[in-house]
């Protein structure tokens, strides 16, 4: 079935995608039982988190966390965990300013992996208070042990004070491009 579309873009980076859709609802009142149906879509290049494409060597506000850590527990109840508990209670937490955050396992299942990414440090800030604050912190250590904590970007000091501690790294933005990226 071919459906035809109209393209439309506007100085917001955002495109709106008209299609005509032909309906083969049928009312006892219309004849004949073919209608004509237009449905608007709007496609953004800027995103909830204020995302746009940036040139090369575009500092950002962006904090990352990658986390490395020794799986203590079984392969299949760590996968568990991961799907049924860490994620889902996170994606839960509807934080406004976590970008993603997911899980990884080496394929021997000995090493599992967290990569975060948040708008700020402030987001990410957040994360580690909502994580510490809630009882999957508890559940994590009886199944993974950290061996490598690293924090990318523009970190503020209080985020500084907060995972030092726990035995996390810091390091800064030197240069590169993101081609979805926050402003």
């Amino acid at each position: 079935m071919h459906i035809p579309a109209f393209f439309t873009q506007d100085a917001n980076r955002c495109m709106d995608l008209t299609i005509k859709i032909k309906s083969i609802v049928s009312f006892r009142s219309h004849n004949p039982p073919c209608h004509e149906l237009l449905a608007g879509i709007r496609l953004c290049i800027n995103r909830k988190d204020g995302g746009v494409m940036t040139g090369l060597n575009s500092n950002t506000n962006r904090v990352y966390y990658l986390l490395q850590m020794k799986v203590k527990c079984d392969i299949e109840e760590a996968k568990s965990w991961i799907k049924n508990r860490s994620a889902k209670v996170t994606f839960e937490l509807s934080e406004d300013k976590t970008i993603s955050f997911e899980w990884f396992m080496s394929e021997d299942g000995n090493e599992a992996t967290i990569v975060e990414t948040f708008v700020d440090s402030d987001g990410a800030k957040e994360r580690v208070e909502n994580l510490l604050a809630s009882p999957i912190s508890s559940e994590w250590s009886e199944r993974f042990e950290p061996t490598n904590w690293v924090v990318f970007g523009n970190v503020k000091k209080d985020l500084i004070d907060l995972l030092s501690p726990m035995g996390a790294k810091f390091q800064g933005y030197v240069g590169g491009f993101n081609h979805n990226q926050q402003i």
